[in-house]
């Protein structure tokens, strides 16, 4: 049976080898194979098809672009502990950029470092603490940068996870049978203004008085980018600012009457709202330096930490990512749509920074999100002044000296909150 076999396939191989040589002795030559394919392009719909596969096969091939330059250019990733983050450094590694790896546990870290460097010898990697649940632990991380470097090229805001309190699965069962699965898996929710299927955790208040997810999510970054500012405008490109974002976030879970969303289960929504909400006045800000800033969305990512739930029904996952893109599943997968934003700048020069763009599977490389509503540029700028009057307070007042809690307790009075340890961590 098994020599049967072994004929057929060395006799399939044998006129495979025939009409492959055939082709290329006989084929290429004849003018007529140019008019079939003349006449092929002409077509509207073929020229498409050939066009999004052009595009395609060059992102591919500057994926593996390996970068020569006289200064190794500097990619900034915040939260790089994270597998997305991890991931992230991958690729910036494969490109030959000089990865700054900014973490909250040094050990985690230099662990992550020792797996990156195992498979790039030549790579260069710093690994650097930074705390972005405290403020001032961010003041003197952008200090300690300043004083090493002089440019960065690209910074990561990449603080996309979320701590799972409960899930509503009557949400899911509302989504079938309004036949809503798409806004379902984009929003999180059955319909635009519906409830959220997953609530996150609320992590209380740090020794600042402050949220801790809303210094993760909103002012730690904004603090990062104004005292990385001039660095930022001394990359040779210009620099460019990526942030985290997502295609959950909702108006309705931000009220300016509570922004650092203490007194609630919708924190993560709120604080994504607020940075979608910052963009276009941040834009505004920054463009005397020629420096911009974008949102990317990593979509539904499954890790380690992920509910069992999930990871057991990650086939399914699968699958359904081929129908919704924003289901991206793997680490590496969402760390491509940063990438894309951060690096390739020739292809993603016309941006808006109104938008929140993912990464499509298949051809269409990065597309907007289309459940995230556009802002008013009013609001954004109400947002901006609101969080630059908090940052210039923080970095005038006598808090970095000392006597911390008393200091930031008495900078703002809307929406402050005094430590509370039990929700504190």
């Amino acid at each position: 049976m098994s020599g049967g076999f072994k004929h057929v396939r060395n006799y399939l191989s044998n006129i495979i080898n025939i009409v492959l040589l055939w082709i290329l002795q006989y084929i290429w030559t004849l003018p007529g194979f140019v008019v079939v394919i003349s006449y092929l392009y002409s077509n509207q719909s073929i020229r498409h098809i050939a066009d999004h596969v052009m595009k395609w096969f060059n992102r591919k091939i500057e994926d593996y672009v390996y970068l020569i330059d006289d200064e190794k250019r500097v990619a900034l990733i915040i939260g790089a502990d994270n597998a997305v983050g991890y991931c992230l450094a991958k690729k910036l590694v494969r490109k030959n950029y000089h990865v700054l790896m900014g973490v909250k546990s040094i050990k985690v870290g230099l662990r992550m470092k020792r797996k990156i460097v195992t498979n790039y010898p030549f790579c260069h990697v710093t690994v650097l603490s930074v705390d972005m649940g405290n403020p001032m632990s961010v003041f003197y991380f952008a200090k300690r940068i300043r004083h090493i470097y002089r440019r960065v090229d690209v910074l990561y805001l990449n603080n996309s996870v979320v701590n799972i309190e409960s899930m509503d699965w009557n949400v899911m069962y509302e989504a079938l049978r309004s036949k809503s699965i798409d806004c379902l898996f984009t929003t999180g929710r059955a319909s635009e203004h519906g409830k959220y299927m997953i609530t996150p955790v609320n992590l209380g208040t740090n020794d600042c008085g402050f949220g801790i997810e809303f210094c993760q999510q909103v002012l730690s970054p904004f603090i990062l980018i104004q005292e990385l500012r001039v660095l930022l405008s001394n990359a040779n490109m210009p620099g460019r600012v990526v942030w985290s974002g997502s295609s959950t976030c909702s108006r309705d879970a931000f009220n300016w009457s509570d922004p650092q969303h203490l007194h609630g289960h919708l924190s993560f929504y709120s604080h994504k709202w607020l940075t979608h909400l910052l963009q276009p006045a941040l834009n505004e800000a920054l463009r005397d330096t020629g420096v911009q800033s974008f949102e990317a969305c990593p979509g539904l990512v499954l890790t380690g930490t992920s509910p069992r739930f999930f990871r057991r029904m990650s086939w399914l996952i699968y699958i359904l990512g081929f129908f919704f893109p924003t289901i991206q599943l793997w680490p590496a997968t969402g760390a491509r749509t940063l990438l894309h934003i951060g690096t390739h700048r020739k292809e993603y020069k016309d941006l808006n920074p109104n938008h929140l763009y993912y990464m499509q599977w298949r051809l269409q490389g990065l597309v907007q999100s289309p459940f995230v509503e556009d802002v008013h540029l009013a609001e954004s700028r109400f947002a901006y002044n609101w969080l630059f009057s908090l940052y210039r307070k923080l970095k005038n007042s006598s808090i970095l000296l000392g006597d911390m809690s008393k200091s930031v307790m008495a900078l703002q009075d809307t929406n402050m909150a005094p430590r509370m340890r039990a929700n504190s961590l």
